[in-house]
């Protein structure tokens, strides 16, 4: 057999089978004729790789001929064929070599052009596939100049494209390929992701729509039509049809039953959501959607430590994933870490363009940390972005309120009716503005409203209680503040109103026991519904603080209370007009006096704290309070004889009480 001869049928076993072989030149075999005494050393590992392949063992024919390429066999096809094996393998460093290796020797050889082009799409390909982006495009230019309308070479620029965030050229290139070839469904996949990318998502779900018309079975494209209708366009029964069609062809698509758990929780199908998110864990326990989804319903099942756990396992797979980021900032904001909760509700919104939901808490817990000024930027921004999202309104209606800013606050607690009839927050709010403006007829409708609407909030039941007392109606007020207590055992304006309550019907040892159950909540274990609402309260407690002494109170004990929840906050600053107008309209009582001694030493004032606890001392000589609060500030100005005078005078009123070892203290320290 001539070496020629030999070379035709040693190649025409080739992957290519499409690609016309080159022609066989005279004076270049292969290897030496077979009959000349001195053999090639890789003769006998070619011959044994040819045999391979006629016998139909591809593998064992690509070993033997890589053992002849060590052994010094090198011959353009020959290295194009064993490119192109380890391309259909996806072994894309091995590809390169030999095709890299394949294209010159092709070249130079006089090969057929066909083959040279297949040589640089296919070395184009494993570059693109390596990550090699430059080296990729190099290629398919080279490519593009011997077959300017090859819709394979358009595709393959298309995908480049893409991957590297090259949009407007990402599309040029698919739509070349759908009008040179308008049946590779493959460009409708690449226009959908580039459509996708730039956040087209409806124009998305249809690409994706066209190419599954044509390629059904790709679930990798059905996932993401899937994935885009739930989560951006919210057409959650198309999706759910998307998503079936996933798992009934791949059961263990884990990110279909994550997708599909979603949207069952939208519904309300909270069991099937639970059991989607198991699913999906299941198969694959570090699934980001389905760990921040299981969070959800824990948190909503009231179990904040396993919805932390595993909010935490969700950040572990994405470190900066705004879903668990979210949830962390949910679960600190209920345990009043305000702090935490705001960090977490920011680094949220980092993530996302569109978030309304952490904007809005964000606004609510810097709120909650005093700083009311950042909140209303924040709220005011997101209503701004998001005027049709009722929370919104409601929330940033919500810090006016509680700044005391009723005329800013009514209009948005009414747009965040208009927006959402059904809620019943609206109708509360409303109601508060309306008896904060003397409308109290009016206010009473909309508290009830609120009720009729599914309200059973405590602070709602609280303030309902207020209305029915104001309108003599005090066996209504007593039974729905009795209801606030079944729902929220620990709430203290309930706990205080039902004290006041009983106290003004004279049910003096049933307004005590209620008065010592409000007064064994340490302030940092109370519940509040509301951010601002401590401040609301502390001012009811005091416009009302004849009403609970009378039933009871000790005065030193709703001190402490007093003044551990205005505690670095400066609650009693900002109730100094309301304390003046109580010490007018009460002249005598001391406890007025003494608190707006405390405001205004609160507020740095300290002549005028002093004047008014005089003035309380002016009306009873022994009240205790008006000496230790005149004894702890004469000991901060250094007026020592004067302290000492107050001090002792507290030891002699109040001998043994809870601020016996304070004053004792304090007189230890001052100098003789």
């Amino acid at each position: 057999m001539k070496a020629n001869q030999f070379r035709l049928i040693f190649f025409a076993l080739g992957l290519l089978g499409a690609l016309p072989l080159p022609a066989a030149e005279e004076n270049s075999p292969i290897f030496l004729d077979p009959f000349q005494r001195e053999r090639m050393p890789w003769l006998e590992a070619a011959e044994a790789g040819n045999r391979l392949w006629e016998e139909g063992d591809e593998a064992g024919a690509v070993r033997e001929w890589e053992k002849a390429v060590a052994e010094g066999f090198t011959d353009g096809i020959a290295f194009f064929y064993l490119g192109r094996h380890y391309l259909l393998r996806e072994d894309w460093p091995k590809a390169i070599r030999y095709l890299r290796s394949a294209r010159p020797r092709l070249e130079g050889s006089g090969a057929e052009e066909g083959m040279i082009l297949a040589a640089r799409e296919m070395l184009a390909l494993a570059y693109l596939r390596e990550g090699e982006y430059f080296e990729s495009y190099l290629h398919y230019l080279q490519a593009q100049r011997l077959a300017p309308d090859s819709p394979s070479i358009h595709l393959g620029l298309a995908q480049l494209y893409l991957l590297q965030g090259k949009f407007d050229q990402a599309e040029s290139s698919a739509r070349r390929v759908l009008e040179i070839s308008p049946e590779i469904g493959q460009a409708g996949r690449i226009l959908a992701r580039v459509a996708e990318k730039r956040g087209d998502y409806p124009a998305a779900a249809e690409y994706y729509r066209i190419f599954l018309a044509d390629e059904p079975q790709d679930l990798n494209a059905r996932l993401a039509r899937g994935l885009i209708l739930a989560v951006h366009l919210g057409r959650d029964r198309e999706a759910e049809r998307e998503l079936g069609l996933v798992i009934e062809g791949d059961p263990d698509r884990d990110q279909a039953h994550a997708v599909l758990g979603e949207i069952r929780l939208r519904r309300g199908e909270i069991e099937a959501a639970e059991k989607s998110a198991e699913r999906a864990l299941k198969i694959n326990p570090e699934n980001y959607r389905a760990l921040t989804l299981l969070g959800r319903l824990r948190l909503q099942a009231g179990d904040p430590a396993e919805a932390e756990t595993l909010f935490r396992k969700a950040l572990r797979v994405e470190p900066e994933g705004a879903l668990a980021l979210y949830g962390l900032g949910v679960v600190y904001f209920e345990s009043r870490d305000y702090e935490k909760a705001e960090v977490h509700f920011r680094r949220a919104l980092g993530r996302v363009e569109t978030f309304p939901e952490a904007a809005l808490n964000r606004g609510l817990a810097l709120e909650a940390l005093g700083r009311r000024e950042e909140a209303l930027e924040v709220l005011g921004k997101l209503v701004g972005d998001y005027p049709d999202f009722a929370p919104g309104q409601l929330g940033w209606g919500r810090v006016y309120y509680y700044s005391g800013d009723i005329d800013r606050a009514l209009p948005l607690f009414r747009n965040a009716l208009a927006l959402d009839p059904s809620a019943w927050e609206p109708y509360f709010f409303i109601g508060k503005c309306l008896w904060e403006a003397g409308a109290k007829a009016e206010s009473r409708e909309y508290f009830r409203a609120a009720r009729a609407r599914g309200g059973e909030a405590p602070a709602l039941l609280t303030d309902l209680a207020r209305v029915y007392e104001n309108s003599g109606e005090f066996d209504r007020a007593e039974a729905v503040l009795e209801q606030a207590l079944a729902a929220d055992a620990a709430y203290m304006p309930a706990l205080f109103g039902l004290g006041r309550l009983r106290a003004l019907r004279n049910q003096t040892t049933e307004a005590e026991r209620l008065y010592r159950q409000a007064l064994v909540i340490r302030p940092g274990e109370a519940v509040w519904e509301y951010a601002g609402e401590e401040r609301e309260f502390l001012l009811r407690l005091i416009s009302g603080v004849e009403d609970h002494l009378s039933g009871g109170l000790d005065y030193q004990s709703l001190l402490v209370l007093i003044r551990n929840l205005s505690r670095e906050r400066e609650i009693l600053t900002g109730l100094i007009p309301d304390l003046r107008e109580k010490v007018a309209s009460h002249p005598l009582r001391p406890e007025y006096s003494h608190l707006l001694g405390l405001a205004y030493e609160e507020k740095g004032e300290a002549e005028n704290a002093e004047r008014y606890f005089r003035g309380a001392l002016r009306i009873d000589p022994d009240f205790t309070a008006a000496h230790l609060s005149l004894g702890r500030l004469y000991t901060r100005l250094g007026r020592t004889a004067e302290a000492r005078r107050h001090l002792s005078a507290v030891l002699l009123l109040a001998p043994d009480s809870s601020v016996d070892p304070e004053v004792r203290e304090l007189l230890k320290d001052l100098p003789q």
